[in-house]
């Protein structure tokens, strides 16, 4: 019965506490007695505003990393309950997330459990179109999922997103290697869920509202040279790691690769110094992130031996 399971929550911050309190505010209307919640902050310093928002089941953990998947297992060391939760500091859960996104595991081979995120920034379109990478290289989000009924799916979104926790340690958390704007993370996560075995199940009643927050470190723009490099780096980084000579990494270095060239281009109409540094910073992030995938997979596969 999942009226016994215990729930801890882990809330990843930086630099946000206007959202992180409306985040907490809006979490403690749904948090049931036992539940745990976390927050890790690479804040500097660490802000008076989230301890004002604090009472005696939410604690607070330094990151001295900008670096999600850093935070999430920081979080998930800290960890206690059955469930590990993670939700992100913009994301505020709805009414009945708690119920929703614990029904599921009543079923004890389903190992993760994702919610719906919605936001004013993302429109829904076919429920047919389920989440999960493409043969062209494309990663489908949870963003514009609306099934009306649980379902089975690939992957989930890091905003909204829960584990069996023995498990998820057992796997060894989340990959580090994934950095500054972290693209890929929870989508490599979920794919060696799936690769095992496991299931993943969807809940649409487990619904936050993500409202973007100011980013840290970074540009939100896709044509910010530094946001292009560190983007198509970890998506090289992912395909290369997991899909190796399959046709998603192709789609990826091929197809993917040359949709963003054109988008970069027609965006400036022309081509501009700008216009060539962006390109040259996918060019270099794709080599990067897919010599370090492959890295990863020589590695992996002399382990296993």
């Amino acid at each position: 019965m999942t009226e016994s399971l215990t729930l801890s929550i882990v809330i990843i911050t930086a630099e946000r506490a206007d959202s992180l309190s409306r985040c907490l505010d809006a979490l403690r209307r749904e948090r049931a007695e036992g539940d745990t919640v976390i927050i890790v902050s690479a804040s500097r310093p660490l802000k008076e505003e989230h301890l004002a928002e604090m009472d005696a089941a939410i604690s607070l953990l330094p990151s001295n990393r900008l670096n999600m998947p850093y935070q999430r297992n920081l979080g998930l060391a800290a960890a206690t309950g059955d469930i590990v939760a993670f939700i992100d500091d913009d994301a505020f859960v709805q009414e009945g997330w708690r119920a929703a996104l614990l029904a599921p595991y009543e079923d004890e081979g389903v190992v993760s459990v994702v919610g719906k995120v919605m936001s004013d920034d993302y429109s829904v379109v076919s429920t047919a179109k389920k989440p999960g990478v493409t043969w062209t290289g494309y990663i489908r989000p949870l963003f514009h999922f609306n099934a009306d009924m649980p379902c089975e799916v690939d992957v989930g979104q890091g905003g909204n997103m829960s584990f069996r926790r023995p498990l998820l340690v057992d796997i060894g958390g989340f990959d580090e290697r994934y950095v500054k704007r972290a693209n890929c993370e929870e989508t490599d996560l979920f794919e060696r869920l799936r690769r095992a075995g496991h299931r993943i199940v969807y809940n649409p009643g487990a619904s936050v509202f993500h409202d973007p927050g100011e980013p840290v470190g970074y540009d939100r723009s896709d044509f910010d040279v530094r946001g292009a490099y560190f983007i198509h780096r970890n998506r090289g980084y992912f395909f290369a790691k997991h899909y190796l000579g399959r046709p998603p990494f192709w789609g990826h270095l091929v197809l993917h690769s040359l949709w963003f060239c054109l988008r970069c281009l027609k965006r400036s109409l022309h081509i501009t110094v700008h216009s060539l540094l962006t390109l040259l910073a996918v060019l270099a992030g794709k080599v990067v992130g897919v010599t370090l995938g492959i890295f990863r997979r020589v590695i992996r596969e002399k382990r296993d031996r």
